[in-house]
């Protein structure tokens, strides 16, 4: 994606449309977020990929169904008729991707990842990606595809080769292990993580099902070597030698890349800080998660809402989270934003659709948080 398509898709994403109350759509926030579809469809003239939903602020596919006041309306395409954008779904329909764009669209992946491409990645292809029946469609196999265009090829690929031999593959998560112990200085792993080291080019899906054939599970060959399996989210918790303790990976990958951008703890940034140190009127035991002073010496309040993950389409509408936890971190996640309003800071609520390890640069580059060449001991923050 070029950088001002990026630009585009935050301008779609924080618009706000102006709807009567009298229109066909039924229920206040059902009819916004309809409206802003609509807009947004008309604006790209094409369909948003329901997987894309999220990054223009919309709902998810399931919320727009489940509302809609037409009972009948059934599927992504039948909503898409009933909103009225029918010739748009006549018009992508009849678009195809030609070889061309779809190798740009290819190197364009790539580009973003430092790994070779792997079969999981085509599998629930966004906006700006191809899936894997456009690759069968050019090349027939993936590996035909990746030569074809000069991309790494890795000798062992499970996917291709159909690869059975279950101590292959035991020993490809023993040198991911490896690599990340080397590299992140850890023990405790996570999926991502073994897919990000794996030099067998999989998903931990297709390692899963190999190693079930052979009665084993992922997380027996992980603790089996020493290391501990993760579940994504929150949870991981990570202790760096000068101080500061991340306590899920979403926040172990934000400390990561603001370390990478040269700042540092307690000097560019700081953790967990209570809002009584800066509202004055708050006397509780609220924090925010990141207070960092960017290269303009603005103090920028960062909350990641990790627990928020597969909720996200529903902060605005709290009552409709059914996990008692989640709701009651969404509520105070209000309240939070509230007082940061109140006081007209900049600031910043992440959600885990955002915290994606190949869209830290531009999500950095959104929030104005630029690389520092070379750090001041002055530079510390000053939280009023």
């Amino acid at each position: 994606m070029k950088g001002n398509d990026f630009v585009e898709k935050e301008e779609l994403r924080n618009c706000v449309i102006e709807y009567s109350t009298k229109t066909m759509f039924g229920g206040k926030n059902y009819n916004k977020f309809v409206e802003k579809f609509v807009f947004i469809c008309r604006k790209l003239n094409k369909i948003i990929c329901c997987t894309s939903l999220g990054e223009y602020g919309l709902p998810s596919k399931e919320w727009f169904l489940t509302h809609c006041p037409d009972k009948s309306v059934k599927g992504y395409h039948g909503f898409c008729k009933w909103c009225g954008l029918e010739d748009i779904l006549n018009k992508t329909k009849k678009e195809y991707l030609t070889k061309e764009k779809v190798i740009k669209i290819i190197y364009n992946m790539q580009s973003k990842i430092n790994r070779p491409l792997m079969y999981d990645d085509f599998r629930y292809p966004k906006e700006d990606e191809v899936g894997i029946t456009t690759i069968k469609r050019y090349w027939g196999t993936m590996n035909k595809m990746k030569k074809d265009l000069g991309l790494q090829v890795v000798q062992e690929d499970m996917t291709c080769k159909h690869i059975d031999d279950v101590n292959l593959i035991i020993e490809g998560i023993k040198k991911a292990c490896d690599k990340i112990y080397e590299k992140e200085n850890r023990k405790t792993v996570m999926t991502k993580d073994i897919e990000k080291y794996c030099e067998l080019n999989v998903g931990c899906g297709a390692i899963r099902k190999a190693l079930s054939l052979a009665n084993k599970t992922l997380r027996e060959v992980v603790a089996d070597y020493g290391f501990v399996l993760q579940n994504e989210g929150n949870g991981l918790v990570y202790h760096f030698a000068d101080g500061e303790t991340t306590k899920s990976s979403y926040e172990l990958m934000f400390t990561n890349k603001l370390r990478e951008y040269g700042y540092k703890y307690n000097i560019d940034y700081q953790r967990d800080v209570r809002y009584r140190t800066f509202i004055n009127y708050y006397d509780g035991l609220l924090d925010c998660d990141y207070v960092i002073k960017n290269v303009n010496g603005e103090n920028v309040y960062i909350e990641l809402a990790g627990m928020l993950k597969s909720y996200e389409n529903k902060y605005n509408t709290v009552e409709e989270i059914k996990s008692n936890s989640k709701r009651k971190y969404a509520i105070k996640l209000h309240e939070k934003e509230e007082m940061l309003k109140e006081y007209e800071l900049k600031y910043y609520i992440l959600f885990p659709l955002e915290l994606k390890e190949n869209k830290m640069d531009k999500l950095f580059d959104r929030i104005g948080i630029k690389r520092i060449k070379k750090v001041k001991e002055s530079s510390l923050l000053n939280i009023e």
